[in-house]
């Protein structure tokens, strides 16, 4: 699956880290593209355009060799760039333009990485809402996880969805749930052995109420409905199936900020309550 010119065009000021505090000089992108199998030499200078006596301009010089390597070259090249990135916002532009060639940035245990074959560019499908048989709607979306499943969900009382994520586990997809900790989950909730999982209570004093999934960073699934029995027969719920990359962005980070809160306060905990020497 070919980069195009114009997303190659548009990647050059990202490789060249105009986007950070500091650009990368010469030495430093040419020796990237050696790592990448480019056959260049570094003698104080980057190399002389064709015929002339002229070393390339930064810019030039990263549009040529971009023409020199192949697509998991440009990937590998592109996952240094993004995890270089010293903001988010350079992540989502950058995932914007490759979008358009079938590619996106997802992240992984704390990394980002490129992934290909990319059905559609994320934001062109509508969001939809549901009302009735969300489970299925629900299992659906799942169905379509290619690489991650981050869940929030306040109450996990529901089968036949731990069973689909459990397949999806099987697969290799990274599965990470948060859920509350309470009695409900305590005696009634569905066996979580095997996952990363996380029990919490709310990070201000309440309850961890979220009810959202993550599924690849580009898909968010989210509403008032929990993943319970009675939510999927009982109650009046609803729940919106997202294609949208920043909104999903959004909510993988507030999910980290969760993970974050919860450990800390473990932490404080730890600190306060030491274990006693061992003799």
């Amino acid at each position: 699956m070919p980069f195009k010119d114009d997303t190659k065009q548009k990647l050059i000021p990202y490789i060249m880290g105009k986007q950070n505090a500091e650009e990368r000089k010469g030495r430093a992108l040419l020796d990237i593209f050696v790592n990448l199998g480019v056959r260049d030499a570094w003698k104080g200078t980057l190399p002389f355009y064709p015929g002339r006596e002229q070393p390339m301009y930064k810019k030039d010089y990263v549009a040529s060799r971009l023409d020199l390597i192949n697509e998991q070259a440009i990937i590998q090249l592109l996952t240094m760039v993004v995890n270089e990135a010293e903001s988010e916002d350079t992540v989502k532009e950058i995932n914007e333009l490759i979008l358009k060639d079938h590619y996106s940035v997802s992240s992984q245990d704390g990394k980002y990485v490129i992934l290909g074959n990319v059905a559609a560019p994320v934001g062109i499908s509508p969001s939809q809402v549901h009302f009735q048989q969300i489970e299925a709607k629900v299992l659906d979306a799942l169905d379509k996880a290619k690489v991650s499943i981050w869940l929030a969900m306040a109450w996990f009382t529901n089968e036949r969805l731990q069973q689909k994520l459990l397949q999806k586990l099987q697969e290799d997809l990274e599965i990470r749930i948060i859920i509350f900790k309470d009695g409900v989950n305590k005696r009634h909730g569905v066996d979580l052995t095997g996952f990363d999982v996380v029990e919490m209570r709310g990070s201000r004093g309440g309850i961890m109420h979220n009810k959202f999934c993550v599924i690849d960073n580009q898909v968010v699934v989210s509403g008032s409905y929990n993943w319970s029995d009675g939510a999927e027969f009982r109650n009046d719920e609803n729940v919106s199936v997202n294609p949208n990359n920043d909104f999903a962005t959004a909510h993988s980070l507030e999910f980290k900020r969760l993970l974050k809160e919860h450990e800390q306060k473990q932490l404080r905990k730890a600190s306060k309550n030491p274990l006693p020497d061992q003799d």
